[in-house]
């Protein structure tokens, strides 16, 4: 069995965006991403503006089987993926911060992915 070589995406997709940070994976010789579904959160005010707080299902669904689609195309496998982490005072908002989970999970799914 061949180990995967994965990086994170975090600072790559920001910067060069979706389509562009796997083709440049995929150039450098890289099977793998660690994708990141949502950054460090401070507060729960944070947690409220993260896409992941805002999209509904359906939309976590579509908008992430575009970033499927992008990583099959450049041939990156979503090794894992990475999600809210942040201080431990936004955790006692337990309905929001389950809203992301949930979603996150989901997302995770569609992705192909079997960690988060």
């Amino acid at each position: 069995m061949r180990m995967l070589i994965s990086v994170s995406t975090w600072y790559l997709e920001s910067r060069f965006g979706t389509e562009k940070m796997f083709s440049m994976m995929k150039e450098a010789g890289i099977d793998a991403a660690d994708y990141g579904l949502d950054d460090w959160v401070g507060s729960i005010a944070t947690v409220k503006k993260s896409r992941n707080y805002q999209m509904t299902e359906e939309e976590t669904v579509n908008y992430y089987t575009e970033i499927k689609r992008l990583a099959d195309r450049a041939g990156i496998v979503i090794g894992q993926t990475h999600s809210m982490f942040g201080a431990k005072r936004i955790f006692d908002e337990r309905d929001e911060i389950l809203k992301v989970m949930k979603n996150n999970i989901l997302a995770t799914h569609v992705l192909g992915s079997h960690y988060t």
